[in-house]
């Protein structure tokens, strides 16, 4: 008796099964690392994850498995905006963080390209990987509310060293846990929010064309997701839900129908204004967003064309915004914030963008027509989730999570967490995928809501959220053009991939030194030699392209006091906006008992940031120890000083809270070190 021959996989069997691997993999692990720092190694982990998905389209390409190209308008518009905020990163005030979030920003549309090759034909692995995502981020965000939220309220009253470390002096930390909702995996609950409306959104179509037990399983993840963005408390996504509904509602309803939604939108925007309470935490976003807006407007005036380069606003917005605004990094409008770091190109380019993924869509689309073909492969494609789910979370995904919850901190436990939900995850995938997929009304919904919210607040900071708007605006479907591959060189596409994993090598490169370097920073060290050693490895360290300048204020912060001025003069240069840098050169001039220059390097500190009240308290205390060692210019300083004094009683009714003098009132010394 002779043993049977077992026929060997094909190369394109292989090939297929590889595909549908990383196909759940990077849409199940991407809304998971929230990241927005090229140099966190979850967030490279998935980057290289998804070059290596690039590289085995490129194989199937050289093999002949590819016959044509796929790609859409939206691409199209994608690659355009990431051309015109080149120079944008280029120019970043921190150069580091503006090229790394750009090149993030190229392999994830590499990640489109990916996924407009291969989704055909895998429609419902892609969903059920996504609702996979969706409903672990749910029971993570659910977990931060049972153990997180209290354990860090807990660990800040009991003076955890460890969390008060975090805290600073305005109690940020402390208001946020008590008050700023669920965030989930992100850093906002209105970024955890803006996400819900992409990925949750879709099964209000399932619920409507489900049968029997779909239809369960769709009100079930509505219900977790409504519990979730309850819990965000964000004003924002709500509305922009409310008017994305009544938009699409006229657009696929026909007859008197068709403007119910629109009359029902109108009359609860009067109910809610009629609520004393509701209106008035209505006005308090608005007036807070109108302010972040017209700073904005004030940056995009100064340089229309060309911008201010990436984080852009972040550097110079404090000059721009009313005295009465709230302190902030971002414009909270995506594209205004966009034509502040590129110009009002970039600004049309991301319009256009969001309005193309928001636009109609015909009732069938390729995604409406699917089969269920894909079905026996969901197992397959979704057991090594039990692998990745581990490897990353030891890589940093979930950590900040998962840390506080039982068993979560443990060296032999932390493993048992993500484990579990790697198992959920799988779980809703497999039942996902025998779910029916959204209709494109439900798609339609999901994206103009995400395109109204962009325009109330800011989310393209987290790449999670740049993934999952790619993977739900390939899903929706819609017009596709090809292109035959003797078109479009393979090795064109070859050389592209190339270039991405190089451009990945050349990040990784940069970023093992400089968390290095930035560890050493940190550790408390007494001794003068070597605070100027690691001092001059992080200085030399920035100068290399491009540079880091978070390391070099790193570096000012930590470096010897008889070194410190000479270091705040070269940081001064390169960073003319940073009003830290000023107030270190001011108080390190006063040192050496210059007291001109302090004076008058303080005084560009509190120009470039004229709300903070603790700067000009600590310019008044300056003017007045400088009008005790300079008798020819006493008078002038000491009625300098008293006006300096007068304008701070006057703006203390004016600006925000935490922008206000310390309680109890800053000590005497005459320069302190900025917050």
């Amino acid at each position: 008796m002779t043993d049977a021959a077992v026929p060997a996989p094909s190369g394109a069997h292989v090939a297929g099964r590889a595909h549908d691997i990383l196909l759940v993999a990077l849409i199940a692990l991407r809304p998971l690392i929230w990241s927005g720092q090229a140099s966190a190694w979850d967030n490279l982990a998935w980057l290289l994850l998804a070059l290596v998905a690039l590289l085995w389209l490129v194989i199937d390409a050289w093999r002949g498995r590819v016959r044509t190209w796929r790609f859409g308008v939206g691409g199209i518009l994608g690659a355009a905006l990431l051309l015109i905020l080149l120079p944008a990163a280029l120019r970043s005030p921190y150069p580091s963080t503006g090229m790394g979030l750009w090149g993030m920003a190229v392999i994830h549309l590499g990640f489109a390209a990916y996924l407009m090759q291969v989704i055909p034909g895998r429609e419902r692995l892609a969903f059920a990987a996504l609702m996979g995502a969706l409903v672990v981020e749910c029971l993570v965000a659910l977990g931060q509310w049972a153990w997180v939220l209290p354990k860090m309220a807990a660990a800040l009253a009991g003076g955890d060293p460890a969390i008060a470390a975090l805290e600073n002096a305005n109690g940020d930390l402390a208001n946020r846990v008590a008050y700023g909702g669920l965030f989930g995996t992100f850093t906002l609950a209105n970024t955890l929010a803006a996400f819900l409306l992409l990925a949750a959104v879709p099964f209000l179509g399932v619920l409507t064309t489900g049968q029997g037990r779909q239809r369960i399983v769709a009100a079930v993840v509505i219900v977790l997701s409504a519990s979730v963005a309850i819990g965000t408390a964000s004003k924002g996504a709500a509305v922009a839900l409310a008017v994305a509904g009544a938009l699409v509602w006229t657009l696929h309803i026909t007859g008197r129908r068709r403007w119910l939604a629109v009359t029902v939108l109108v009359v609860g925007a009067i109910a809610v204004a009629g609520i004393p309470h509701l209106q008035g935490l209505g006005e308090a976003s608005a007036k807070v967003r109108l302010g972040y807006w017209q700073g904005a407007t004030g940056l995009i005036a100064e340089r229309p064309v060309i911008g201010h380069g990436i984080d852009g606003f972040a550097a110079h917005g404090t000059r721009t915004m009313p005295l009465d605004a709230e302190p902030t990094r971002h414009v909270h409008n995506d594209v205004l914030e966009a034509t502040v770091d590129g110009g009002l190109l970039a600004g049309v380019a991301l319009l256009a963008l969001l309005g193309w993924c928001a636009r109609r869509r015909p009732a069938t689309t390729i995604a409406a027509i699917t089969g269920p073909g894909d079905l026996p492969r969901q197992w397959p494609a979704a057991w090594p989730l039990l692998l990745f789910f581990p490897v990353f979370s030891a890589l940093g995904m979930l950590a900040s999570n998962l840390e506080w919850w039982p068993l979560g901190a443990g060296e032999m436990t932390w493993w048992l967490w993500p484990l579990l939900l790697s198992g959920v995850a799988i779980a809703i995938a497999l039942v996902g995928a025998r779910l029916p997929l959204p209709p494109a009304w439900a798609w339609q919904l999901a994206l103009a809501a995400f395109a109204l919210h962009c325009l109330v607040d800011f989310n393209f900071q987290s790449p999670a959220i740049w993934g999952t708007l790619i993977v739900v605006a390939v899903l929706a479907g819609g017009r596709v053009q090809s292109v035959g591959t003797c078109r479009i060189s393979r090795s064109v596409v070859t050389l592209l991939v190339v270039a991405l994993a190089g451009g990945l090598v050349f990040g990784i490169q940069r970023t093992v030194p400089r968390t290095l370097v930035a560890a050493r920073l940190a550790a408390p060290v007494d001794d003068a030699l070597a605070m100027r050693a690691r001092t001059s490895a992080a200085v030399a360290l920035s100068a290399h392209w491009p540079a880091d300048n978070n390391l070099l204020l790193a570096a000012l912060r930590t470096s010897p006091a008889d070194g410190r001025l000479d270091l705040s003069r070269d940081v001064a240069l390169r960073m003319p906006w940073s009003t830290e840098v000023h107030e270190t050169m001011a108080s390190e001039l006063a040192r050496a008992g210059r007291w001109d220059e302090a004076v008058t390097a303080l005084r560009l500190a509190v120009t470039r940031n004229p709300a903070y009240l603790p700067r000009r308290q600590r310019l008044v205390d300056l003017l007045t120890h400088a009008a005790s060692v300079l008798p020819s210019q006493a008078e002038a300083l000491l009625a300098e000083a008293a006006h300096e004094r007068q304008r701070i009683v006057d703006l203390a009714l004016v600006v925000h809270p935490r922008n206000r003098l310390p309680k109890p009132p800053a000590s005497g010394l005459s320069v302190q070190p900025a917050p």
